[in-house]
């Protein structure tokens, strides 16, 4: 199946069930992994995102200094995108993954690879 196939099978998914993204996984609840269609760089793509506490996504990627919120951004394929994104939360809700999808989508120069903002974490 080709890009433009894969991109509106998920969207016709979204579109019945009546949700902007589908979730993958919940391993618990400071962790969820979702998928949905967005942009990057001008580009209509399926985007897989891990959303995590900060301590939980550090500990899964064995990453010594996280101290602040991040999000890192890797291109799997043609049309498939994964973002890790650590928040200062000690669990994820929906609101946080509509609000990470929001900030996604509204961050024009998004770009591949590690960002990290806000305020250090402990500091």
């Amino acid at each position: 199946m080709d890009c433009t196939q894969q991109i509106e099978e998920l969207n016709s998914r979204l579109t019945v069930s009546g949700q902007s993204y589908r979730v993958i996984e919940r391993k618990n609840a400071a962790q969820v992994s979702v998928e949905y269609v967005g942009e990057f760089q001008q580009k209509t793509v399926i985007w897989q995102v891990d959303i995590g506490s900060i301590p939980v996504m550090l500990q899964e990627r064995q990453v010594q200094d996280g101290r602040r919120q991040y999000i890192d951004i890797q291109q799997l394929d043609e049309c498939h995108f994964q973002a890790n994104v650590a928040l200062n939360r000690n669990s994820i809700r929906d609101a946080d993954i509509l609000a990470t999808m929001i900030m996604i989508r509204k961050y024009k120069r998004l770009s591949l690879g590690r960002h990290e903002y806000g305020d250090l974490i402990g500091a």
